[in-house]
């Protein structure tokens, strides 16, 4: 591929184009390679503004992006991205994790987002699929994977979809096609946040019902113990269908803070009993 980069596996394939495994000739270092088919050989010139922003985001929660190039000989686009040896962030919490991890993953997940924002980038696809955790120092890191790649992706495919989203995670108005801004974001965000903490059978229910109160009821049945509806209250408003209405991240980000550190001042003592003690 460009003639740098040894294809080695596929690893991922979407309505948008298929991801391999790639090592550098030189390095050897590994890279996710995602591409994307078109006839326009003109495409990377056409998305020169937005790699040149990406490849500006510099955040530990966000997938880095490396570089961009055209195959002339299989009319790819290709963007080679940093290679994550990681985990869905759902198969990761469904896997039995503690309440105050959660909420630690999460506020690395603002922060990864914030950052973005802040040099003026939007995700347009926050999703459970598109954050992956991986390990470091033996702790759980969370990586937000393509990030700004749905406008490189519509840019691209203009002439066979007219946006790219996954409409069960998008707001109203990016799904009704009226434009997008970081409360899109917000919106996708809260989805993602209540369809984490929702039981299994509701995230079932949702993804046949599409019905957004499935996650908020389940998401507050699951923290019921925890004292935590200001929590499920500020994601139900993340999720409102006006964006004015919305809470900005910083807000969300302090009440999940706040959560946390109420839990860690918990103490748990676990101790057991022998039957001839009872």
């Amino acid at each position: 591929m460009g003639g740098k980069y040894d294809i080695k596996t596929k690893i991922g394939e979407g309505g948008s184009g298929i991801v391999y495994l790639g090592q550098n000739l030189n390095s050897k270092q590994r890279y996710a390679i995602k591409t994307l088919s078109t006839e326009e050989e003109n495409a990377i010139k056409l998305l020169d503004r937005e790699t040149q922003t990406l490849k500006r985001l510099n955040h530990q929660n966000i997938v880095k992006f490396i570089e961009e190039g055209y195959e002339n000989s299989h009319k790819l686009v290709y963007l080679v991205l940093e290679y994550l040896d990681g985990q869905n962030i759902k198969e990761y919490f469904d896997s039995g994790i503690d309440l105050k991890t959660k909420l630690d993953i999460f506020l690395q997940i603002i922060d990864g987002i914030s950052h973005a924002h802040s040099k003026n980038i939007i995700h347009r696809d926050i999703k459970p699929d598109n954050i992956k955790i991986v390990d470091k120092d033996e702790k759980p890191v969370a990586k937000i994977l393509d990030f700004g790649i749905a406008i490189i992706t519509t840019t691209i495919l203009t002439n066979t979809i007219r946006s790219y989203h996954t409409p069960l995670f998008s707001a109203p108005e990016q799904i009704n096609l009226e434009g997008v801004s970081r409360d899109s974001d917000i919106y996708s965000l809260g989805m993602t946040f209540l369809y984490l903490l929702s039981s299994q059978q509701s995230k079932i229910n949702f993804h046949e019902q599409r019905d957004k109160t499935i996650l908020y009821n389940s998401a507050q049945d699951t923290l019921a113990d925890c004292n935590a509806l200001s929590l499920v209250n500020i994601l139900k408003k993340a999720t409102d269908k006006d964006r004015e209405n919305r809470p900005k991240l910083d807000e969300i980000r302090k009440i999940i803070a706040n959560l946390k550190e109420e839990l860690s001042e918990k103490i748990t003592v676990i101790f057991s009993i022998t039957p001839q003690f009872q």
